[in-house]
């Protein structure tokens, strides 16, 4: 296999699957061949630190703080089904609303009352 392939392609699995395209001849496996390695690339160079970030972003962890809001959660989002997959968001909803965005104002509200 060509020793510069490792540097893009990551994955064992790709890295088998573009040894086996490599083998073949002809214009349209060669040109299967660069699409892959396009995707390949792709996937594992370029996107792979962005979905790292994003799914960082959306971590339930970081937008329900309580262990109870947790555990609802886990519960909630082993349901299936059109209604159970509304509760959950209205859930999420909810308490990211409690736990991010009044809280902190609450502590403060708390606190200007605690000094006068």
């Amino acid at each position: 296999m060509d020793q510069g392939i490792e540097r893009w392609i990551k994955t064992e699995c790709g890295r088998a699957k573009y040894a086996q395209l490599a083998q073949r001849r002809g214009i349209r496996a060669r040109l299967r061949l660069v699409w892959f390695v396009v995707i390949a690339v792709l996937r594992d160079v370029v996107l792979s630190p962005v979905s790292r970030g994003i799914r960082n972003l959306f971590r339930i962890e970081r937008w329900i703080k309580t262990e109870c809001g947790r555990a609802k959660y886990a519960h909630l989002a082993q349901r299936h089904g059109i209604l159970a997959r509304l509760r959950l968001a209205w859930f999420v909803a909810i308490a990211v609303l409690r736990d991010v965005v009044l809280s902190p104002v609450s502590r403060g509200i708390r606190n200007l009352f605690r000094a006068a």
